[in-house]
């Protein structure tokens, strides 16, 4: 299952609308993110310059970018629920709450 949290694009735009918890926690998790990002692949090309190595996408750039990615959406995730954890948790709930109510929509 796609974690609600990845945004209307993967889980579907239909059903019920989200909730302002939902709405600001995915807003911390990508912001968070996006910050993560940046300073996992700066950082990794500024110490594969450093190191002598290929910066580019034919050289260092393009698995950097391949771990920087899943690695700034979990820290992203990860830190939300650490420094707001109960905004995280009723937003996770309201989810469970509309994910569920929009499966129940389809089934009938």
């Amino acid at each position: 299952m796609i974690p609600w949290w990845f945004g209307p694009v993967l889980n579907g735009v239909e059903g019920a609308r989200w909730s302002d918890e939902e709405i600001n926690v995915n807003m911390l998790i990508w912001g968070i993110a996006l910050v993560a990002f940046l300073l996992l692949f700066l950082g990794g090309i500024v110490i594969a310059q450093r190191l002598g190595l290929r910066a580019g996408f034919d050289g260092i750039g393009a698995p950097l970018m391949a771990i920087s990615v899943p690695t700034a959406v979990y820290l992203g995730r990860r830190l939300s629920t650490l420094f707001w954890p109960t905004l995280t948790k009723v937003a996770d709930e309201n989810a469970a709450k509309r994910i569920a109510k929009r499966n129940r929509e389809r089934q009938n």
